[in-house]
């Protein structure tokens, strides 16, 4: 089954490739991520003492990326856009640093916020207690930078500027003291998107060069998060000290990599486990928080989890499964289905409007990220994702999608123009 799998995702991976020549697609990024770890979960994973992932799990993982690929090529149709005469890869890249500056001003003003609001938990909360303590209109209006940081990133490995280095691991130290890991790797992953989508024709080995940096850098942080900065501040920086420590962090690496894949085998066998009812305020937990503020209700709903499947031999147990097996969790197959395909439209029509006419192109950066790392969580249940995306909008329609970048910049694919 696994070999069967393998050969389909491939195929829609390809496919997608060739139609979009584009490396940094949601079929080619979400994708690549279950071609990768299906295999390895049950060869390496079994070995490390991981449970194995079912056959009917990895045949709905294919189904639902099937999905998606309709989802795409229906949006194409929709949208006009089924030639393959799109802007080309440096228009983006053009239109970014054409408003570089001010993108710039309007990141340092939402870092220095967010800083302050870094500061004022600590001061309120004590150091160890950060996580999900944001709060007042420094930390709403910090979220900003954040929605920013994939383009600062972008900006430094392009023109190796030393004030964006400088600005971005600020940003980075001040997401980990949050302990927040998505607010993290969702910028992150959007900064993978934005340079793969900037880059015409990229080589296979440069992609597999990008992915073992990423990895790398995930497993940095991860470790950073959970063992150096808390030994840090806990006095503890001998080697003896965090031997353990760095020993579990790497354990727990790989439990959080691989947790929401083999979780899906119970997930699946539990369609609408705690009702529909309660299930659909979970997948749409974001509106149903924006409502119950506005209408000062203040029920609101944590789309948290409870089911809590064993993944591990020794017994340990994980409660994320991933956009595809929670939806399914929560309000049953075909709903789950409709579900996916409106999740699918909104990072189509944003990704289309990208390629093909160069507007919401932090959008859609902040969106494909966003869905890169949904094989871990459905993020699109979190309402501060919701809050990013309106300022990602809002930088678009404000600044970018106003500017055309004409004569010599203008390039089609295709084209001499």
């Amino acid at each position: 089954m696994i070999i069967l799998a393998e050969i389909l995702i491939i195929f829609m991976i390809f496919y997608e490739y060739k139609q979009y020549h584009l490396a940094a697609t949601p079929i080619v990024i979400l994708g690549g991520i279950y071609f990768l770890f299906i295999p390895m979960i049950n060869t390496i994973g079994v070995f490390l003492g991981f449970l194995k992932l079912e056959d009917k799990t990895i045949i709905l993982f294919t189904l639902f990326l099937l999905i998606l690929l309709i989802c795409g090529q229906f949006w194409l149709v929709v949208l006009g856009r089924c030639s393959n005469r799109r802007i080309s890869n440096n228009y983006i890249k053009e239109k970014l640093f054409y408003k570089e500056k001010f993108i710039w001003q309007a990141y340092i003003v939402s870092l220095a916020c967010y800083v302050v609001s870094l500061l004022q938990v600590i001061q309120r909360y004590g150091i160890d207690n950060t996580k999900s303590k944001a709060y007042g209109p420094f930390a709403h209006v910090g979220f900003l930078s954040r929605c920013l940081l994939p383009v600062i990133l972008y900006y430094f490995i392009e023109n190796k500027k030393l004030k964006y280095l400088i600005a971005a691991v600020i940003n980075v130290v001040a997401l980990i003291m949050f302990k927040g890991k998505y607010h993290l790797y969702i910028p992150i992953a959007g900064f993978v998107v934005l340079f793969l989508t900037t880059k015409k024709n990229i080589r296979i080995s440069k992609i597999l060069k990008i992915a073992a940096i990423t990895f790398l850098a995930a497993i940095i942080l991860f470790v950073s998060v959970y063992t150096v900065i808390p030994n840090i501040l806990a006095g503890e920086t001998t080697w003896l000290d965090m031997r353990d420590g760095l020993r579990f962090s790497f354990r727990h690496f790989f439990h959080y990599l691989f947790c929401p894949f083999i979780a899906s085998n119970e997930y699946f066998d539990n369609p609408a486990y705690l009702g529909f009812d309660s299930g659909i305020r979970n997948n749409f937990s974001p509106f149903d928080t924006l409502y119950q503020w506005l209408s000062g209700q203040g029920n609101y709903n944590d789309p948290v989890i409870t089911l809590w499947p064993v993944v591990e031999e020794s017994g340990l147990t994980a409660n994320v499964g991933g956009i595809f097996s929670e939806s399914v969790l929560n309000i049953g197959y075909i709903p789950a289905i409709l579900y996916v395909f409106l999740i699918g439209s909104i990072v189509y029509y944003f990704f289309i409007n990208m390629i093909y006419n160069g507007k919401r192109i932090i959008t859609s950066v902040y969106l494909l990220g966003m869905f890169m790392v949904c094989f871990f969580c459905n993020y699109f249940t979190l309402f501060p994702n919701l809050e990013c995306f309106v300022y990602c909008y809002f930088m678009d329609v404000v600044l970018l999608d106003n500017t055309y970048i004409i004569g010599r910049r203008v390039l089609f694919q295709g084209t001499n123009k």
